[in-house]
């Protein structure tokens, strides 16, 4: 592989947090931005294709957001149970602040 410097390395991570993060706030828009909110995701392999991302990373991604705290799976009937999650905009909103920051 390719050594890339740590402060290159953060900058490709931090962006591409912000892409799958883009495109659930995206996907979740029509709930508004209030209240938690439900959303199902498309499948991890569609989401990297939206957001020119490996596979991987999304998943690592998704998980990471999951831990915490930012999506939380829920069961939603006839979607598979990695898809569908509730949304908490509050902590979405504090991690673009801090991206920005």
């Amino acid at each position: 592989g390719t050594d890339i410097p740590d402060d290159i390395a953060a900058r490709l991570t931090a962006q591409a947090l912000d892409r799958v993060v883009g495109l659930i706030r995206l996907m979740a828009a029509t709930m508004g931005d209030s209240a938690p909110a439900n959303v199902v995701l498309p499948t991890r392999q569609d989401i990297a294709d939206i957001t020119a991302l490996r596979l991987e990373t999304v998943s690592r991604i998704i998980k990471s957001l999951e831990r915490a705290g930012m999506l939380h799976p829920v069961r939603v009937a006839g979607v598979h149970a990695t898809r569908s999650f509730t949304v908490d905009f509050r902590h979405l909103a504090a991690q673009a602040r801090i991206r920005a920051g």
